[in-house]
């Protein structure tokens, strides 16, 4: 049995739920998928980065700081994924309709720590740190969100949230990842931080995407140290002259990424001084991605994902508390970029559907509609966009009504 603290949000690929694992492997590409020298690179770069952190004047240099099709003052976007389903209604709460608590019984929200944003509609508790935000006009909330098909589906909902498109399968690339290419970018435009892979969102017509797992230090080479009695092994594999040996080019090629891949990953190490221990797997992913955009090589779009949101069943304590995980994330992020790049970024929070008003008979909610997001940033028009539905004129199945296509939240983004 896991020793994971109840409270800690899981990975979507882990879900007890088979539909979400497959969703998971159906719309992700393996990390390493063809892309072994842009992995080197990226490492390489990541090398460069623990290095600036001795020497902060190391980023002003152009050559470090500057990226193919990126320039120095374009904006970044963070999209957070809420895997399986958040419950929008315990997360931006209408506290001030009778219906809610009718509905909800012992799962409604009842708080006096409710931070009242308008419009009868109040934050989780939890979110505070992000109420503060919105306070300060630095937090957009986006209600009665949803697709048009409104699909129960984990994976049909999901890929069209990641595709950009109501159109029926198949989806071959993202929107996220059409915007990169559009804007030229190289595959440094595009990473997606966690153990997921490459997500569908990222996928690309033409150009790629990367992958960057939080966990590196097993990376072979990341250990060569002067004593370690692996030193020369490393010696011997790195001073091999691919040009020389003599086994054609494929040999040539194997030859030199192994050499540099040994000698990035024994200054990849670097970065993560102080190693990156963090149990909470949505924070210790969020640490990464902060430092990967403080790097600001050219990277305008990165990925985030947190699981375990499909509660059918005993929802709370357990919602609550990943609400607490989502807020410490989003704050780490903003309170630890460099202060030149803080004004840039964007983050946006996703799910692939929200849950019935109704609590069913396991303390828990099923697969719903509509649903609220967050965008998040010192440049956003903060406020309440959108329409809450209303809890009185449910569909024919019982689900609330959207009045915002997601489609227009990724216009206005782009915009």
């Amino acid at each position: 049995m896991s020793n994971r603290p109840r409270f800690l949000p899981r990975r979507y690929s882990d879900s007890a739920d088979p539909e979400i694992r497959d969703a998971y492997r159906r719309l992700h590409a393996p990390q390493g998928a063809g892309s072994l020298e842009r992995r080197r690179f990226l490492q390489g770069m990541l090398a460069v980065g623990g290095l600036a952190a001795l020497s902060p004047s190391l980023l002003a240099n152009d050559r470090v700081a500057a990226a193919p099709g990126a320039a120095p003052a374009d904006p970044i976007l963070i999209l957070l994924y809420l895997s399986g389903g958040n419950d929008g209604l315990n997360t931006v709460i209408p506290q001030d309709d009778g219906r809610y608590f009718d509905r909800r019984g012992s799962l409604a929200i009842r708080s006096s720590k409710t931070h009242r944003v308008g419009d009868g509609l109040y934050l989780h508790p939890n979110l505070s740190r992000l109420a503060k935000r919105f306070d300060k006009g630095k937090v957009a909330i986006v209600n009665g969100v949803g697709e048009p098909t409104d699909d129960h589906s984990h994976f049909v909902s999901t890929a069209r949230w990641m595709a950009g498109t109501a159109a029926p399968s198949p989806w071959f690339n993202g929107w996220a990842g059409r915007y990169l290419d559009g804007a030229g970018l190289d595959e440094l435009g595009g990473i997606a931080v966690g153990e997921q892979g490459v997500p569908l969102v990222l996928q690309r017509p033409v150009g790629d995407a990367i992958a960057m797992p939080t966990w590196v230090s097993g990376l072979f080479g990341s250990d060569y140290r002067e004593r370690n009695r692996n030193r020369g092994t490393y010696d011997a594999l790195r001073g091999i002259d691919p040009a020389a040996i003599g086994r054609g080019p494929r040999a040539a090629q194997i030859a030199a990424t192994t050499a540099g891949a040994i000698a990035t990953a024994s200054q990849l190490g670097r970065v993560f001084d102080p190693e990156i221990d963090e149990d909470d797997h949505l924070l210790r992913d969020a640490k990464l991605a902060t430092r990967l955009i403080n790097l600001d090589v050219g990277t305008r779009v990165l990925t985030l994902s947190m699981g375990g949101y499909d509660h059918h069943a005993a929802q709370r304590p357990e919602h609550d508390d990943f609400m607490r995980s989502l807020d410490r994330a989003i704050d780490h992020i903003f309170d630890h970029v460099r202060p030149a790049i803080r004004d840039r970024l964007v983050l946006m929070t996703w799910s692939e559907f929200g849950r019935r008003p109704d609590r069913n008979g396991a303390s828990g909610t099923d697969h719903g509609t509509a649903n609220s997001l967050f965008i998040v940033g010192n440049k956003v028009n903060g406020g309440l966009y959108g329409k809450q539905p209303s809890l009185r004129k449910l569909d024919d199945r019982g689900d609330l009504r959207h009045h915002v296509d997601f489609r227009s939240v990724y216009a206005t983004v782009l915009d």
